[in-house]
């Protein structure tokens, strides 16, 4: 098993897999291709390549598969989706002041740690397009210091019970960065997806 077919196209063969393998991978790193599957025999082995290519002898099964897609279209998708969390998260957080002025503090509660669970997953795709330079690093550090310290503030209310104190966290402050990150990621959906149609006219 010599073989190696990236995205459809086999690869030229020489004796060292191993060399051929991580050479390949480079050079979809260097294209900003993203590796989504290393297939073996109808088997994602992406997870443990290093121990494939350490058996000396390998059942033959095959081509080793390479399956991988350009980040700008990871990126558009991932973005794209954190636009449909931000409204997600939004409607939540409506509902959690709904109840915490209704006085049904338990429905409120229920809902507030899946909540700032979301709030915090959005701390890594901020930086991850920061550092992609696709936000610039200001506006990336000042919605992450902002998720943060609200975070913090809403934290030390639930602990305290201070209840009214909490829904004017979440509605003035929380509510007002969401809006903020939504209209910012909705806007960057768009310039992504123009870029990805563009390049492909």
């Amino acid at each position: 098993m010599n073989e190696i077919l990236i995205d459809g196209v086999a690869t030229m063969e020489n004796s060292d897999l191993a060399q051929r393998l991580w050479g390949e991978l480079e050079r979809l790193s260097a294209q900003d291709q993203i590796v989504q599957e290393i297939v073996w025999g109808g088997e994602d082995i992406r997870a443990s390549v290093e121990e494939f290519l350490a058996q000396e002898q390998r059942e033959e099964r095959g081509p080793l598969v390479i399956r991988s897609v350009a980040a700008a279209l990871v990126l558009e998708e991932t973005v794209t989706a954190a636009v449909g969390q931000l409204e997600g998260l939004a409607e939540t957080v409506d509902e959690v002041i709904h109840h915490l002025r209704c006085g049904t503090d338990g429905e409120a509660f229920a809902r507030l740690p899946d909540t700032l669970d979301g709030l915090q997953s959005l701390a890594p795709l901020l930086d991850l397009l920061g550092s992609r330079q696709l936000l610039p690093a200001p506006e990336v550090e000042h919605h992450i210091a902002e998720l943060g310290r609200i975070l913090t503030e809403v934290m030390n209310s639930w602990q305290n019970e201070n209840l009214v104190e909490m829904a004017d966290l979440l509605k003035f402050s929380l509510r007002s960065l969401l809006i903020q990150t939504h209209d910012t990621f909705s806007d960057l959906a768009v310039e992504l997806t123009i870029a990805r149609l563009s390049s492909q006219a």
